[in-house]
């Protein structure tokens, strides 16, 4: 798993939450795993997975499992 996925929708997938849940959780600074990066043309969530594991208190197997099952559906289609 990368130490950090810049992609909305694949974050909110191994957390299990809607990607719009996800973008106002980072946008309005609620944790500590995941934070907005502003460019020249638009907006960057980054998503930190290990510091996610631990300060959610969930097995980093887990969100690995979670985050192989993504990049599968992602191939398919």
């Amino acid at each position: 798993m990368k130490p950090i996925i810049r992609n909305a929708e694949e974050a909110a997938y191994v957390l299990q939450i809607p990607p719009q849940a996800f973008r106002m959780q980072a946008r309005n600074k609620r944790n500590g795993y995941s934070r907005v990066v502003c460019g020249k043309s638009r907006k960057t969530y980054e998503f930190y997975p290990y510091v996610a594991a631990e300060e959610l208190k969930i097995p980093i197997e887990i969100l690995e499992k979670r985050a192989g099952e993504y990049c599968k559906k992602k191939k398919e289609v």
